[in-house]
Order: C-alpha cells, then sequence, then structure tokens
C-alpha cells in the first residue's frame, strides 16, 4: 500500500483499493459527490453506487429513499470489500446508512463514512446551508462502540470514519442504539465535543494514518495514536471558496471526452 498520506476521502479510497478492490458508494445527490469524483478508476475492479434523493429536484436518482436502498439490498450480504457512505446527515439516515453498509461489505472490509469530525459550527440536526455535517458524527461513534470492529477518525476533510474488518475474537454486538435517547444525549455529547473533538472522535491525524489502519485491521485499538491537540476553528469564507474550487474541478471532469468514455463513468450512469 503506498505510503502517500492522505487529505480527501478520495485519497483515502484510493489508498485503499489496490487492497480492496470491489467498491461500493450509498450517497445523496447533494453528498458524496467530490470523493467519488476523486476515484482512480483504474484502481476499481468492481462498483456500484447507490444514490438517493432527499429533494423533489433530485430528480435523476435511481432509489426515491435510503430506505428504497435498504430494501434493494437486503439479498447483497458481504459482497464489497470497500464502502463508502455519505448520507444526509441526520440521525434517521445516518444510522440507515450504517446499517446497509455493515450488511453488504464483506466480514475483512473496510467501511468509510464522510463527516465524522466536523467542526462546531456545522454540527445541526437541522439542515443549514454551507457545510452542513450534522449529526452524522454522534451516529457513527455510537455504532463503532457496538460493532464488532475497529474504528477511528481521520481528522480530513471534515473527519473520514473508519471502520476495520470484523474481530472474529470480539463479541458481535447487535445494532440496537435508541435514536431517541442519542437525540436526548446531543447536548451532553455536544459538549463533549466541543471540549476535545478528536479525544471525543478517536481523531487521528492523516501522519498517523497508516499506522491506525495497521492497528485496525489487526484488531487492535488506534487509540493511543489519539491527537488530543485543540483544533482551530476554519473560516466558513474558506471552506466556501474550496467547495466552488472543487465543484468547478467536479465539472471539469464531467464534461471530459475521456471521462466519458471510461467504464468508470458508465457504472456510474446505471
Amino acid at each position: 500500500m503506498s505510503t502517500q498520506i492522505p487529505t480527501t476521502v478520495a485519497d483515502v479510497i484510493n489508498l485503499l483499493l489496490p487492497e480492496f478492490p470491489s467498491l461500493a458508494t450509498i450517497t445523496t445527490a447533494t453528498t458524496g459527490t467530490p470523493g467519488v469524483a476523486g476515484i482512480n478508476p483504474s484502481l476499481v475492479r468492481a462498483f456500484r453506487s447507490f444514490k438517493y434523493r432527499t429533494d423533489a429536484k433530485d430528480v435523476d436518482q435511481e432509489f426515491e429513499s435510503l430506505s428504497d436502498i435498504d430494501d434493494a439490498t437486503q439479498d447483497l450480504k458481504s459482497l464489497y470489500d470497500l464502502l463508502f457512505l455519505d448520507s444526509w446527515h441526520n440521525y434517521e439516515d445516518s444510522l440507515k446508512i450504517l446499517e446497509i453498509g455493515v450488511r453488504i461489505a464483506k466480514p475483512n472490509s473496510i467501511i468509510l463514512v464522510h463527516d465524522c469530525l466536523a467542526r462546531t459550527s456545522s454540527l445541526s440536526a437541522d439542515f443549514v446551508p454551507g457545510s452542513w455535517s450534522g449529526v452524522t458524527c454522534f451516529v457513527f461513534r455510537e455504532f463503532a462502540k457496538q460493532v464488532n470492529r475497529e474504528w477511528f477518525v481521520l481528522d480530513s476533510d471534515f473527519g473520514v470514519g473508519v471502520l476495520g474488518p470484523e474481530i472474529n475474537t470480539k463479541e458481535s454486538m447487535p445494532h440496537s442504539i435508541n435514536l431517541e435517547i442519542l437525540k436526548q444525549s446531543e447536548p451532553e455529547n455536544l459538549e463533549q465535543f466541543q471540549s476535545n473533538p478528536r479525544g471525543f472522535m478517536r481523531g487521528i491525524l492523516s501522519t498517523d494514518f497508516q499506522k491506525a489502519l495497521h492497528l485496525i485491521k489487526a484488531g487492535e485499538s488506534p487509540q493511543n495514536l489519539v491527537d488530543n491537540s485543540e483544533i482551530p476553528e476554519i473560516d466558513e469564507d474558506d471552506i466556501q471558496n474550496r467547495i466552488q474550487e472543487l465543484e468547478a474541478e467536479l465539472n471539469l471532469i464531467k464534461n471530459s471526452r475521456i471521462w466519458k468514455l471510461t467504464s468508470f463513468y458508465r457504472w456510474l450512469r446505471k
């Protein structure tokens, strides 16, 4: 595996693909697009994109809702090496997408979840315009503590949650998260997040990504690698400028003739 230091979701996916070459993504029309667009198609052996609508204007999506994806994947058990999940960031979708992900992932797979270490200003169960990360981080943390996989969050690109392969020696716990209790715990979770974001979310710096990945693949906790230093706030204007840059880059890719000739493009159009 490359020793490159990942700074985006796409970097992480491309680093993992040589070892985990069958990939599935579950996203909405407004989430996950930069991550998927940055994937190197030459590294992908098999690919499936599940994209669902969150707004009546999303007319071109294959699935009307995340529940439709849940229904369509009931028979797709233990199929993919690598999962990338980027849901609508409310409590319900953040949990449902994880439940679908662990079902369709192979036991020795890696599951990636976007928006798991966002800045405090973007944490809200209700949608806010801009770089909204919702409450996905709280759901991911609770889910990761129950599932029989080791985990950490890469502190890059709004936080990339990483669930490692299943641990045979660890008793599998039921995914019985009570969302009402989790919602009631939001003020407490938010306070802990604000006081120590990386400590609360097992945040790992990009420079330690390979070490943390090695540990969770071996079924070991990367807790000792957690960086507890203070996270500086990012200027909202800088975020919006970066989003505009990524959208411009994505449009160039979408309109390029070479991109439209790739088999990966044809997969995305299915």
